[in-house]
This record gives structure tokens, sequence and C-alpha cells, in this order.
């Protein structure tokens, strides 16, 4: 695997199928997925359960705790007809 830019948006581009995005908490928090990217690139599927094993010292774990804005919404226009709106920026 070869250096990575982190400010090049391509960096963060990877296809993911839409039947593996959660679309409600796990019933058990424990229960969550977890995915596990090692440092020479293996990739695995683990039970958030398993973060402990995962972290050595020195890591840094950040934790993002911000709501997510529902930013797509579908709409019916006033003279017929569907419109599907996308939010892109806050209002003012």
């Amino acid at each position: 695997m070869g250096e990575l830019d982190p400010f090049a948006t391509e960096t963060y581009a990877y296809d993911l199928p839409p039947a593996l995005i959660a679309q409600t908490p796990a019933p058990a928090r424990e229960g969550a997925r977890l995915l596990s990217l090692s440092r020479d690139g293996e990739l695995r599927h683990l039970g958030f359960s398993e973060l402990p094993q995962v972290l050595r010292t020195g890591d840094l774990l950040v934790a993002n705790d911000t709501r997510v804005m529902r930013a797509r919404f579908l709409a019916n226009r006033r003279g017929g007809g569907a419109a599907q709106v996308l939010l892109l920026h806050p209002g003012a």
C-alpha cells in the first residue's frame, strides 16, 4: 500500500454496497460491527467489542459525536411532479 494523501478526496473513495450500510443501530451496541485496517494493509471485519484487542499503546482514538443532518428529502411540486432536494450547506 503506497503513501496516501489525507487531504485528497480520492483517498476516501471506496465501494460500499447499499446492503452493508446500517439503517438502524445494532440492537445490542456491543454487537455493532467494526472494520479494521492494520498498518500492513490487512482488512478485517470485527465486532466493536474487539476494539480493545486492536488498539495499541500510543494509538489515537477519535470519537465522532456529531449528529447527522437529514440532507436529502423528497417533495411534491405545486404544479405536480416529484422533486428531490439535497442540502449541501447549513442555512444561515
